[in-house]
């Protein structure tokens, strides 16, 4: 490496080293937020023609029926129906947050289908989001198949979860975890991340506070050395 022959460097997709290592990846929540805040923007301008999501006669007004939509769903599940031959589907808090926390990481690209989900979701319906969760499903009891050849069968694997498990795994191993927190611990992490983004901060908490509490396993080569911050401009 000669860094000295560097004279102005870009990366994308950087984790703050610090909270990384010590298992508390909350740095890069802060603009979070106002992905979604841009979103109302954007919706605002493209107007009825082109955002399902369009209402009233500003961003704000945007903002507060997206407001509205969760804060419903937070009080009370949705049930959706899905088609004439499908069994109907009980869309949750956690479920929409869950997709916007996908949704975030590709703003551009997803933008478009927020709204219609969104819109959806208000005009009480709900079978967009129902789908995405079917196409998109969390762990769940396991199957008798999977019973029977037990935890590591070709039954037992889930696809769409690997991407998700291989990544906690690997944040787990390299993170301090392997503690027992108590409830008040766990409620004091919620809160730091929640600080950080109401939008995405409890997807992050239940992965950190929640999946990864009591982790076991260590990384074979780890690096224990200090991680500071070293801010520059150019």
């Amino acid at each position: 490496m000669h860094p000295h022959r560097v004279h102005c460097l870009v990366i994308d997709g950087v984790v703050d080293s610090k909270d990384y290592y010590s298992s508390m990846l909350g740095e890069e929540l802060v603009d979070a937020d106002s992905i979604m805040d841009k979103f109302a923007e954007y919706c605002y301008a493209a107007g009825p023609e082109t955002c399902a999501m369009f209402t009233g006669k500003s961003p704000s007004d945007i903002t507060s029926a997206i407001n509205k939509v969760v804060a419903d769903l937070y009080k009370a599940p949705l049930v959706a129906h899905m088609s004439d031959i499908e069994p109907p589907e009980i869309l949750t808090h956690s479920d929409l947050m869950r997709y916007v926390f996908r949704t975030l990481y590709t703003p551009y690209q997803s933008f478009p289908e927020l709204a219609e989900i969104f819109a959806d979701l208000r005009a009480k319906n709900g079978s967009l989001l129902g789908h995405w969760k079917r196409r998109n499903p969390t762990s769940s009891c396991p199957s008798a198949e999977c019973r029977r050849e037990g935890p590591y069968g070709p039954d037992c694997l889930d696809p769409s979860g690997l991407v998700e498990e291989a990544g906690a795994a690997v944040a787990c191993t390299d993170g301090i975890h392997g503690r027992d927190l108590t409830k008040e611990q766990v409620r004091s992490q919620v809160k730091v991340f929640m600080g950080k983004s109401r939008w995405i901060g409890g997807t992050y908490a239940s992965i950190f506070s929640g999946l990864c509490n009591n982790w076991k396993a260590r990384a074979a080569c780890k690096f224990d050395g200090m991680c500071v911050r070293v801010y520059s401009n150019f």
